[in-house]
């Protein structure tokens, strides 16, 4: 399993169209989680994906790491 970033191009009304980065989790090429919209930074979401592929993250503790970075 493997950790990667997602990017998705969002539209607002009053703001246009802007840059989101979700959180997926991969077994092979196979996605199994995707959390959308998670960081407006790209290098936030790189980071994060980083740390939790270096540490092995056990994927059902995702949502809480995701929750103590933001």
């Amino acid at each position: 399993m493997n950790y990667r970033m997602i990017t998705e191009r969002r539209q607002d009304t009053d703001a246009g169209w802007y840059m989101v980065y979700g959180i997926a989790l991969f077994e092979g090429d196979r996605p199994v989680r995707y959390i959308p919209d998670v960081f407006l930074q790209r290098e936030q979401a790189l980071d994060l994906v980083e740390c939790c592929n270096r540490l092995a993250l056990d994927p059902i503790h995702l949502d809480d790491v995701i929750e103590d970075a933001l």
